[in-house]
C-alpha cells in the first residue's frame, strides 16, 4: 500500500460514508487510520465497478461472525464481497452466486517458535508439516493458516471455525479441500513480488481476475 499522499487521502476520503470519515478519526496511529482509509475506499470503489452505484452510497451490515453484506441500496444483495488486509496491503473479492473467502499475510509474519500447530493443523497436517525441514515448515504453516482462514470466511463462521477439523491436501503443488465438500471448492495461493501470500477460496468454478488498485491524486 506504501505511505498515502495528502492529495490520495483526500480523494479516498470522497468514496466514504459520513460515518466512516468519522471512524477514521479515532485511529491514533496514522498507518492504521491510511489503512482503514484506503481498506474501505477500495471496496466501495470496487463494488461500484460492478453496479451502477455511487461509492458512497453503498450502506454495509455483518452477521453474527462479523462477515459483512450489503442492505443498501436496494437491488444488489446478490453483489457479496470479502476482504483482508496486512500492514501494506489490503485486498477485496467480488462475487455473485456462490461463496468466497480471502485472506493475506506476509512469509516474513513473526509467528513465534514453536509454530501453534496444534490451534490450527489437524493431525495429518501437522506430522506432514513436522517431517519437514525447518525452513520450510513455516512457510507450510502460512499456506495452511492463510488456506483455513479464506475457508472459514467463505462459510460464513470465521475466526469461530475450528481450524483443526478442518484438513487440506497438498498434491503435485496442488491444494485440496478433504471431505465431502471438497469437489464443490477451489483454492488460489499466490505470492505477490513483495512478498505476500494472497489465497481465495471459491466455492465452484469462476473466473479470476486480479488487478492492482492505488488512490488517486486529486
Amino acid at each position: 500500500m506504501g505511505g498515502l499522499t495528502k492529495s490520495q487521502r483526500l480523494w479516498c476520503e470522497t468514496l466514504l460514508a459520513p460515518e466512516e470519515r468519522k471512524r477514521r478519526q479515532v485511529f491514533r496511529r496514522p498507518t492504521n487510520a491510511d489503512q482503514y482509509l484506503v481498506s474501505r475506499a477500495l471496496l466501495r470503489a470496487a463494488l461500484s465497478s460492478h453496479a451502477d452505484v455511487e461509492p458512497p452510497d453503498w450502506r454495509f451490515t455483518a452477521d453474527k461472525h462479523g462477515r459483512p453484506h450489503i442492505i443498501a441500496p436496494p437491488g444488489h444483495a446478490e453483489l457479496q464481497f470479502t476482504m483482508a488486509h496486512v500492514d501494506g496491503l489490503v485486498g477485496v473479492a467480488i462475487f455473485r452466486h456462490f461463496r468466497a473467502g480471502l485472506d493475506i499475510e506476509h512469509v516474513d509474519r513473526n509467528i513465534g517458535w514453536p509454530l501453534p500447530i496444534r490451534q490450527v493443523c489437524c493431525a495429518s497436517e501437522a506430522a506432514e508439516l513436522q517431517a519437514m525441514p525447518l525452513e520450510q515448515q513455516r512457510r507450510r504453516f502460512l499456506d495452511l493458516w492463510t488456506l483455513k482462514e479464506a475457508y472459514s470466511k467463505a462459510i460464513g463462521l470465521g475466526l469461530a471455525a475450528n481450524f483443526p477439523s478442518i484438513q487440506f491436501n497438498f498434491v503435485n503443488n496442488e491444494v485440496h479441500l478433504a471431505g465431502d465438500r471438497a469437489r464443490s471448492w477451489n483454492f488460489v495461493q499466490k505470492i505477490d513480488t513483495d512478498g505476500y501470500i494472497l489465497t481465495l477460496a471459491i466455492n465452484g468454478p469462476a473466473e479470476i481476475r486480479i488487478s492492482e488498485w492505488s488512490p488517486k491524486e486529486i
